[in-house]
């Protein structure tokens, strides 16, 4: 069984290999981290969303060309287990990146910043973490 992609720089991989499906995952995970944000009081439930876009958009970019980059090692074979020794890596690198958006595009301090984007991705690795373990206990 292949790597299962992951939240934020792993959708750029899901993205260019599922097409349609891969863009309906970064379509939740946009809604799940927006309305982290919006419980968090980011902003209104719009502007949270938005945010979340942003963020997540910036992220799957990043993964996008770490396939091109590196797509061989990305794309090695591996168990659902594998997916699961890649989940800190990809989620450091996931907050990074949408920290560095939102401080950027917002011109936010990075301590505003920080606290809700470790928060938001914290809850979809969650989810896929949880995912990966359901499919890991039924195999």
């Amino acid at each position: 069984m292949p790597n299962l992609p992951l939240p934020d720089v792993d959708m750029g991989l899901a993205v260019l290999a599922l097409g349609i499906l891969g863009l309906v995952g970064l379509a939740a995970i946009v809604v799940l981290e927006g309305l982290v944000l919006r419980n968090l009081k980011w902003g209104s439930l719009g502007r949270s969303l938005l945010d979340s876009l942003l963020m997540n958009a910036g992220s799957t970019a990043v993964g996008i060309v770490l396939v091109w980059i590196a797509g061989d090692v990305m794309l090695v074979p591996g168990s659902m287990g594998a997916a699961i020794f890649r989940l800190p890596l990809t989620w450091a690198l996931s907050v990074v990146i949408e920290a560095g958006m939102l401080v950027y595009f917002r011109k936010k301090p990075a301590r505003e910043v920080l606290r809700p984007v470790l928060l938001a991705n914290v809850a979809s690795y969650l989810l896929l973490g949880t995912l990966i373990l359901v499919g890991l206990l039924g195999s």
